[in-house]
């Protein structure tokens, strides 16, 4: 089982571990900036994100990233 992301995602995605090993989180105008996007559809990105287990966000904030998570 392949675990494959389309490009935005996987782009959003390494923008976010990108920024955290600066100890940024990047709020969704910088990833507008970023990534040509509205803010609404990265709301839309970053939530399928988290429900594919990339991003895990606890208290508003992105707590942890998982690049390949494992579905049990």
């Amino acid at each position: 089982m392949t675990n494959t992301l389309p490009d935005i995602e996987r782009k959003v995605l390494r923008i976010y571990v990108n920024e955290s090993l600066h100890g940024r989180q990047p709020t969704l105008k910088q990833l507008s900036t970023y990534t040509g996007k509205s803010e609404d559809d990265l709301k839309g990105i970053v939530k399928s994100l988290m429900e594919k287990g990339h991003l895990v966000v606890r208290d508003g904030k992105v707590e942890r990233i998982v690049e390949n998570p494992v579905k049990f």
